[in-house]
């Protein structure tokens, strides 16, 4: 009683009040509708009528499985769907603050991500207010980023045995924000002492792979691990198996992560 539960996604679903009309009328749920305060649908800047795009990329799918499922769980609780505009770091994190602003007690961020310092920090720290976020598909090695595991695949060896002179232990670590075309590729690099000069993503549908995407940004120079990521916005196949391994390059030479995989939807 008295819970309002957000959730944050990206893009529109133009069509989620009805999908969520069928699904309580199948299940024998009570309504959950926008005419009876139960629902309430926003843009990232809290507006019910300027939303974000219509979803081409499968956030719709997310979209649905988050809303059912809350309500599902909650019967009573008030559902906020809060849409980014564009599933980035910054978009979302401007989502949570505004569901927290419109008073959810809860909020459900079904994306995942490295663990780094960044801008977005304060979006997730609202005192008395929960939130959630995925642990990802490939839960295991968003963890092992939180924890600087380096035992999990994609270890390049304790001491960055095979890796040119300054480019320490790094691997390969998660998908996130997946999509039926699209990708962020994660992982941690760390220089060394060395200055990191190439950062890139190889990927493709077999191990030749065949495609690169550049780092956002160079890790340095430090001697720390050092989170790195690459978006491939579009162009992949859905329900298609891919490899991938981050590739980085110093003044030694080129070293590269083990090989991992992921699914389109």
């Amino acid at each position: 009683m008295g819970q309002t539960v957000a959730i944050v996604d990206a893009f529109d679903d133009p069509n989620i009040e009805a999908d969520l009309g069928a699904f309580d009328s199948n299940y024998g749920l009570p309504a959950c509708t926008s005419a009876n305060g139960c629902f309430t649908k926003v843009g990232q800047t809290g507006s019910t009528t300027s939303l974000p795009k219509a979803d081409k990329e499968g956030w719709s799918v997310e979209i649905a499985l988050d809303v059912e499922t809350v309500h599902s769980a909650c019967e009573r609780c008030k559902i906020l769907l809060v849409e980014a505009n564009e599933p980035t770091d910054a978009d979302l994190a401007t989502g949570v603050n505004e569901a927290v602003k419109l008073g959810a007690t809860e909020v459900s961020n079904s994306y995942g991500g490295p663990e780094e310092a960044g801008g977005e920090e304060a979006a997730y720290k609202h005192p008395g207010v929960v939130i959630a976020a995925s642990a990802g598909d490939q839960g295991y090695y968003d963890w092992d980023v939180v924890t600087e595991g380096f035992a999990a695949p994609g270890f390049d060896g304790p001491s960055g045995v095979g890796a040119p002179k300054g480019l320490g232990a790094f691997k390969s670590n998660a998908v996130t924000l997946l999509t039926q075309t699209s990708a962020t590729l994660n992982a941690r690099v760390n220089p060394d002492g060395q200055t990191v000069t190439e950062c890139e993503f190889e990927y493709g549908t077999s191990t030749s792979y065949g495609s690169k995407a550049p780092c956002k940004s160079l890790p340095g120079s430090g001697s720390s691990p050092v989170a790195v990521s690459a978006s491939i916005a579009a162009g992949l196949t859905a329900n298609t198996e891919y490899h991938f391994r981050i590739s980085a390059t110093n003044v030694a030479g080129t070293a590269k992560g083990e090989d991992l995989t992921f699914k389109t939807g």
